[in-house]
């Protein structure tokens, strides 16, 4: 069976990262998400299709277009990216996934004696 790769894109702001994976057909508790070694973020699941040619041995597909299957995305997680403060959410087919950046301590001037 193959694995196929979602649709992502990945865009940042002075506060965080936000990660937007096309994910027709699916919901929110049959997504797999885990960080891996090196900072890895893995997004798994399946997408099961709907099985026409079982329910009516007449029909059958003219074009089968759509992914199915078990699907696969990772992708590693900038250095300055907080990875204890992730949170994803569901919506319109589209997982969102929100990482917030690290907070920079401004160093302050001292004098050196």
């Amino acid at each position: 069976s193959l694995i196929y790769c979602p649709k992502m894109d990945i865009i940042e702001d002075e506060k965080k990262y936000d990660v937007y994976v096309d994910l027709p057909g699916m919901t929110k508790e049959k997504i797999h998400m885990e960080i891996l070694e090196d900072n890895i973020l893995k997004i798994s699941g399946e997408r099961k299709s709907r099985d026409h040619t079982n329910t009516d041995k007449k029909s059958h597909y003219v074009i089968m277009e759509r992914d199915y299957g078990h699907f696969e995305r990772s992708f590693m997680i900038p250095s300055n990216a907080n990875t204890d403060s992730i949170k994803a959410k569901m919506e319109n087919c589209v997982l969102e996934i929100i990482i917030d950046k690290k907070e920079i301590q401004k160093k302050q001037a001292r004098t050196i004696q």
